[in-house]
């Protein structure tokens, strides 16, 4: 923790569905919920018909990278 502030998580994360793979970056305070936020976001950017939240959250990032920043 910083004097000013939390300090802020920047996660990429990769997912592959049907042989195409969504990248996303997201910035947050709390490193789990980042990484969580980051998975979905990809999973929204994938927009594969038939492809469920479901289906997102039990595939495993094929990218996962996170740096903290104040």
């Amino acid at each position: 923790q910083s004097i000013l502030g939390a300090d802020k998580f920047s996660c990429e994360v990769c997912i592959e569905y049907n042989d195409q793979r969504v990248c996303q970056k997201v910035v947050g305070e709390d490193k789990d919920r980042t990484i969580n936020q980051a998975i979905i976001t990809a999973c929204a950017g994938a927009g594969v018909d038939g492809f469920t939240e479901d289906d997102c959250q039990s595939k495993k990032p094929v990218k996962l990278e996170c740096s903290t920043s104040q």
